[in-house]
């Protein structure tokens, strides 16, 4: 696809409002867990993330004032 593809197509206007919302759940939930854990501050090992990268995948979903997070070991069902 070319670029003045991009341009008519409105999907592609779309991405860049999806991506900020996602980037916005995404710090407030870290936000929320480290309130949870009484912490403004948590370190963790870098290969604990990559590991984590390769085993879990994560939905959220809204139903009207909640979103729904879900967590899946990745090769489970």
């Amino acid at each position: 696809m070319n670029k003045s593809h991009k341009n008519r197509d409105p999907r592609y206007k779309l991405l860049p409002a999806a991506v900020e919302e996602t980037l916005k759940l995404y710090h407030a939930w870290l936000g929320y867990l480290l309130t949870l854990v009484k912490a403004d501050t948590l370190r963790v090992k870098a290969s604990d993330i990559t590991s984590a990268l390769d085993s879990f995948t994560c939905t959220v979903t809204r139903e009207g004032d909640e979103y729904i997070i879900h967590l899946e070991k990745r090769g489970e069902a």
